[in-house]
């Protein structure tokens, strides 16, 4: 992330190559990303060695199975990215956009967050659930809801309190049309993870111990077929307001189905 940032600063300025400069400095990133790693796995501290091997393909299914909520989630977010820019310049035209932009910025850290907590439990859920240490899985299940959950208040506490002054910073211009609208996102869409916060850790739980299927399931409906719905009908029926809230109103829905998972797959 460093290299990318100040990569792009010297080859988009100093080095004059615009927007290329910037391409490049992304491309190259995970190079460097890579070379960090090697330092590790070449050392004799690692106990993962590189080794010429022929593919196992009857594996690939079950890889594939246990990616799939991760794919799921970060192709639909280009769909749902286009749907609702389609219906926020219906609503409110450009300014809408520039609001909705300074929200779905903001929502890009939130996000890791929680996306943090679930991916850091998931090798020891793994673990516990390989070595069948029910009591330690459901302890560490546990403990990864409630931080989620403590997590998810704080921040939107923080927020709903700094929302002016946040508005306020990518306000040039000092819009007021702008400010109202990007203050209003802000306590509206970020509710959505007080809720999301569960469905997150929980999607986790089910990736990390074999229940691929129903992370998927709960990956795609959350993050684009349910999302899509809500946005659409409830912009219908409230406006830009309908839009904040699909998020929200989305994460909700999903919980009934994330219940219905845990309760067939009793930690």
């Amino acid at each position: 992330s460093i290299f990318n940032i100040v990569g792009d600063y010297i080859l988009m300025f100093p080095l004059d190559m615009g927007m290329t400069g910037a391409a490049l400095a992304s491309g190259f990133a995970p190079i460097v990303s890579i070379g960090i790693c090697s330092i590790h796995i070449r050392s004799k501290k690692s106990n993962i060695h590189l080794m010429a091997k022929v593919p196992n393909f009857r594996l690939l299914p079950q890889i594939i199975g246990v990616g799939a909520a991760a794919f799921a989630t970060k192709i639909s977010t280009a769909i749902v990215i286009l749907v609702y820019n389609f219906l926020i310049i219906e609503l409110t035209g450009n300014t809408g956009l520039a609001a909705y932009g300074v929200v779905s910025t903001i929502a890009i850290f939130v996000k890791l967050i929680f996306e943090g907590i679930a991916d850091g439990s998931q090798p020891l859920l793994s673990e516990y659930y390989g070595k069948e240490k029910k009591a330690e899985l459901s302890y560490l299940f546990g403990l990864g809801i409630k931080s989620a959950l403590i997590s998810a208040v704080i921040v939107y506490v923080l927020l709903v309190v700094t929302a002016g002054p946040i508005a306020t910073a990518f306000n040039s211009e000092n819009s007021a049309v702008l400010q109202t609208l990007t203050i209003i996102g802000i306590r509206l869409y970020f509710l959505a993870y007080v809720f999301g916060s569960f469905n997150t850790v929980c999607v986790g739980y089910f990736s990390a111990t074999a229940k691929s299927m129903w992370a998927g399931v709960i990956s795609v409906i959350r993050s684009s077929v349910a999302l899509v719905i809500f946005a659409v009908v409830l912009a219908k029926m409230f406006g830009m307001n309908g839009v904040w809230l699909s998020y929200a109103a989305t994460e909700v829905f999903t919980i009934f189905i994330v219940l219905v998972g845990l309760k067939k797959n009793r930690v």
